[in-house]
């Protein structure tokens, strides 16, 4: 048998095919799904026309063939698991199969009843669990008309406070409350498998319980067990699990979660300490046959051991050095000619991780101004020196451009992330031998942006900043909006004249609405499922999903993504329908779609329902355009897909 599609098959009695495959263990059989369930004891007709075997060749002439269909009796009761926790309904997961092992559930009712009192009513409902306890149920078995067919012997099961099956992962750091925040809080690098000793951090799980993912709640844990105590011991703190550490290493903890039981290691590193740091300049040049004395400052960058950035504060007069307003150790400057350039610490009361030195001008020569940190116990931690060369310079001959940067990247900069969305001009005239003689007036300087015609839009997001000498994101929300990037030419003009060019690149590394896709695999709802109610289905919610907060899981996972520049997806934001992580939106009426094929269906108000009497029934969407708040025309092409809904 070759391909096969639902339009070479036709059956009478009202039923359509909406789907044909060929079974892949068997080439000669064909799977059929129809559009409603088949009616007990009727003979069907199916006709079929145009297949083609697996060579090509394709029958002529349609052929029909009989069946008649019956659900039998049901011979076997069996439930799919056999551990339930609070919400379950124990009736979802019975399967009934008659004497040739056909599923024939869906077309009886059936009773649970049951040796505990935690099974609350006939679905089997599982109340409130505090411990594990071993129950037996009986299955009771009803036709249409509610007759009693059939009823099961006792069947075990377990109750328990949850189902934990599997550790996903874990992390240490800030406190979440669901799936959707413990996967940013990772993406973010605020969840993390190490902390330093003076932290206290929170412990996060997140785990598969009944086979969803779900952040671990502290009063869930039933046994905390600290493995090296000496290291860090985990404890629950007003129903958040908190770490606190003793000593560098690895930690261990196990944790008990109903029947489950798992081991987590993390490291205790130690505290950061100012370990290094660099001076933004290397060297300093004074025109020393200006009238006026020039001072330059020098910041100071520290970082810490991990060679991350380390923030402290700064007494100048005493030179006392503070992190997390403790005393640390002791900044110095010393200039090895005070005739040439003098050297000073400045106050610094807000920590930073940039400690500013004031380098004044004195006189002709050259001096060596050294920077030293020594630690409380008076031992040398670094000694960074710059060199600063004081000479009159030449007769003007021309200018110098200087900037702080040559790229900006408009994404959102959030604290302590570097601000990098801005670059400063800064030009100088020169003598003959390049040496700076002074800056020239501000008011002198004229930017000039040469580029626009390749990427007219940017000008909506880059531009020359007002009242200043810079070029700078001027489009606040340019960090969910602009995916470009490119490059920037830079006129600078000095009283009207072009003096030169700078060139600047751009970019945005922030994800941005770029492109939309739509899953088109055809997809069966179950109203009852996706709310926990039997409501119509909101259209909607088949693009962007249905999520249910109170178990931390989507019951209707969506067949609409989003993805960026980089081609990776957006998450949606679970706890705003409609809304990205990225603060983007789809805009009012954003999905543009309309539903054809209607069958057994009715759509109202932008839900779907099943028609009077129907237990199963379908139509088909059409996506013909996507919108968000900040980006307009996602979607490439149109694309359909079905939805069949059953009861």
């Amino acid at each position: 048998m070759g391909e096969v599609s639902a339009t070479n098959f036709s059956v009478d009695n009202d039923l359509t095919v909406i789907k044909a495959e060929v079974n892949p263990d068997n080439k000669k059989q064909v799977i059929l799904t129809f559009n409603q369930s088949l009616a007990d004891k009727t003979t069907y007709k199916v006709t079929v026309n145009g297949v083609k075997s697996s060579t090509g060749v394709e029958m002529k002439e349609s052929s029909t063939s009989e069946f008649t269909y019956e659900i039998g009796e049901v011979n076997k009761i069996e439930l799919t698991k056999s551990k339930f926790v609070k919400g379950d309904k124990i009736a979802d997961f019975v399967k009934l199969t008659n004497d040739k092992g056909i599923d024939v559930t869906s077309e009886y009712k059936v009773a649970i009843s049951s040796t505990s009192g935690t099974v609350t009513d006939e679905d089997g409902t599982i109340g409130d669990v505090t411990n594990s306890e071993v129950a037996y149920v009986q299955v009771t078995v009803k036709n249409a008309s509610g007759e009693i067919v059939k009823q099961s012997d006792a069947l075990k099961v377990t109750l328990a406070p949850t189902a934990v099956t599997t550790l996903v992962k874990f992390g240490l750091g800030t406190n979440v409350d669901s799936v959707t925040e413990f996967n940013k809080a990772v993406k973010d690098g605020n969840l993390v498998s190490e902390m330093k000793l003076s932290d206290s951090p929170h412990l996060e799980l997140l785990v598969k319980n009944n086979g969803a993912e779900q952040v671990v709640k502290a009063n869930d844990i039933t046994k905390i067990e600290n493995l090296t105590p000496t290291v860090a011991v985990v404890s629950n703190e007003e129903g958040e699990l908190k770490v606190k550490a003793l000593s560098t290493g690895t930690a261990q903890v196990k944790l008990t979660i109903g029947d489950f039981v798992t081991t987590l290691s993390f490291t205790v590193k130690a505290d950061s300490k100012i370990a290094n740091a660099t001076l933004d300049k290397s060297s300093l040049y004074f025109n020393t046959a200006d009238d006026v004395s020039g001072f330059s400052a020098v910041n100071v960058k520290i970082a810490d051991q991990y060679n991350k950035e380390i923030k402290a504060t700064v007494d100048a007069e005493s030179g006392k050095v503070s992190v997390g307003g403790k005393e640390v150790g002791t900044l110095s400057v010393k200039s090895s000619n005070t005739n040439v350039a003098k050297a000073n610490l400045n106050d610094v009361t807000t920590e930073s991780s940039s400690l500013p030195v004031t380098i004044t001008e004195v006189g002709k020569g050259t001096a060596t101004i050294t920077v030293t940190f020594k630690d409380t116990k008076g031992n040398v931690v670094f000694t960074k020196t710059l060199n600063v060369t004081g000479k009159d310079a030449g007769a003007f001959a021309g200018y110098v451009i200087e900037t702080d940067a040559n790229a900006i990247d408009l994404d959102k900069d959030v604290a302590p992330e570097a601000n990098d969305d801005a670059v400063n001009f800064i030009v100088y005239e020169v003598d003959a031998n390049g040496n700076k003689i002074k800056a020239v007036d501000a008011a002198s300087v004229t930017l000039n942006i040469q580029g626009y015609d390749k990427d007219p839009q940017i000008k909506k997001y880059i531009n020359i900043k007002a009242d200043s000498d810079s070029v700078a994101v001027v489009n606040e929300n340019a960090f969910k909006t602009f995916a470009g990037s490119g490059t920037l030419n830079v006129d600078v003009l000095v009283n009207g004249t072009k003096i030169g060019t700078k060139s600047i690149s751009y970019n945005n590394t922030d994800p941005v609405a770029t492109k939309a896709v739509v899953n088109t695999v055809d997809i069966v709802v179950d109203n009852d499922k996706v709310s926990g109610e039997n409501q119509p289905l909101n259209i909607n919610e088949l693009f962007i999903g249905h999520y249910d907060e109170n178990n931390n899981k989507y019951t209707l996972s969506p067949k609409l993504f989003i993805q960026d520049q980089f081609g990776k997806t957006i998450d949606w934001d679970a706890g705003s329908p409609g809304t990205l992580v990225n603060t983007d939106a789809l805009a009012t009426e954003g999905i543009q779609f309309t539903i054809t094929n209607q069958s057994n269906v009715v759509i109202e108000n932008g839900h779907a329902s099943l028609a009077n009497g129907k237990t199963s029934g379908s139509f088909t969407v059409v996506v013909s355009d996507v919108d968000t708040t900040q980006v307009s025309d996602l979607l490439s092409a149109p694309v359909a897909f079905k939805v069949t809904i059953v009861d």
